[in-house]
């Protein structure tokens, strides 16, 4: 009975954990088709990973871009593709927010 209460406990927490994850502000620097290069700020940031999925959300106007696909993380700055065509507002000097992508239900 024990393990199974830990068992529980351990991934409720993993869970919240998952769940709060901050999300991750930056600015545009380079727009080139549908591939934005953000600079953001890395630290203590683990789950930013090339061929991840992102959330990408314009922070200027609080609209979801769509998820992107990271495909390069460099020192302070992440490439990610944008949804073809989702990404046209976004030029050189826009704010941008990543954060991590919600857990679907897919496997279940």
């Amino acid at each position: 009975m024990f393990r199974r209460l830990a068992f529980v406990m351990i991934l409720a927490g993993i869970g919240v954990a998952a769940a709060l994850a901050a999300p991750l502000p930056g600015k545009v620097h380079s727009t080139a088709a549908d591939t934005l290069v953000v600079v953001v700020n890395l630290e203590n940031v683990d789950w930013v990973k090339v061929g991840k999925p992102v959330r990408l959300m314009d922070a200027d106007k609080g609209a979801l871009v769509g998820k992107a696909t990271v495909i390069a993380v460099a020192d302070s700055t992440v490439t990610v593709v944008a949804p073809k065509g989702k990404a046209k507002n976004l030029k050189p000097g826009s704010s941008v927010t990543m954060e991590k992508p919600k857990a679907g239900m897919s496997g279940c």
